[in-house]
């Protein structure tokens, strides 16, 4: 890794499973890779570059990207500049109950149409979050005042942000589908077994994942697992232990994987937390 690129790491001492990235990069190229988590980044110096729901979308100094839960997205350095941004990871359930805080109505789902945004306000509770959480702050009601700022501007928002997504069969199916992966991440998972499950062919199952989530059924399969041992990895199993767990071939073929989805390899991810 260059010196320029740094990959930090940071958990909030109040919020719990609430994580902090600071990072700094030039060359790195995130592989295609989603987050069970709701995830915030402000761009703080260059361009930001990525693809998410879709689409390809540029993000400047000062704006504000949102992901939601699972969206597959990657991300480079774009122009001459190096990139430095944060990103904010906040559980689903954690952030769903701000949303109600935030008068939500009931059965509604939030969701973020647009990617990258310039919202004043929801930079400045980010801001002062993310500034919270990296000085090692115990001050649970700064941060979770920040985190009802931002879900009030956020259900605040028009259509783009507060609307309710009607699901197509196809959508349920390809739902099934990604149930079935989790349930069964620590085993041997073909194509075959999952398209039996939801009973349609393994060529035409191939087509609607790839159509609906942005990657192969083998890609997402991968990245679960990466995302599964990480959380194993916070719960002090040990990293041999996850290697078998998770099935990946060996501790290479691991920090590979791991790497292309956070940056820096499960060590070094392990190392950031502590200090």
């Amino acid at each position: 890794m260059a010196n320029s690129e740094k990959f930090e790491f940071q958990k909030s001492r109040c919020l719990d499973g609430v994580t902090l990235l600071y990072a700094q990069m030039e060359g790195f190229n995130y592989a295609r890779h989603s987050h069970e988590e709701y995830s915030f980044g402000v761009t703080l110096s260059g361009q930001q570059n990525f693809f998410s729901q879709s689409e390809y979308h540029q993000s400047n100094v000062g704006n504000v990207i949102l992901f939601n839960p699972e969206d597959i997205h990657d991300g480079n350095s774009g122009g001459n500049e190096a990139l430095t941004y944060f990103m904010l990871y906040v559980p689903a359930n954690l952030m769903n109950q701000y949303f109600g805080a935030a008068c939500l109505p009931q059965k509604q789902e939030i969701h973020f149409s647009d990617a990258v945004v310039s919202y004043a306000g929801l930079r400045e509770s980010l801001l002062n979050l993310a500034s919270s959480i990296r000085d090692g702050d115990n001050d649970l009601l700064e941060q979770e005042s920040e985190l009802l700022k931002m879900a009030d501007i956020l259900v605040g928002q028009n259509g783009k942000i507060n609307k309710t997504r009607s699901r197509s069969s196809v959508d349920h199916l390809i739902l099934k589908a990604r149930d079935y992966i989790h349930e069964n991440i620590r085993g041997d998972i073909t194509l075959d077994e999952i398209s039996d499950e939801i009973n349609i062919s393994k060529f035409h199952f191939l087509r609607l994942f790839r159509e609906q989530i942005g990657i192969t059924p083998y890609q997402y399969v991968l990245n679960h697992r990466v995302n599964q041992a990480r959380k194993a990895l916070e719960k002090s199993l040990s990293l041999n232990d996850v290697v078998f767990d998770y099935g990946f071939a060996d501790l290479s073929h691991f920090n590979r994987r791991f790497k292309s989805v956070y940056g820096v390899t499960p060590n070094s991810y392990l190392r950031t937390l502590q200090d």
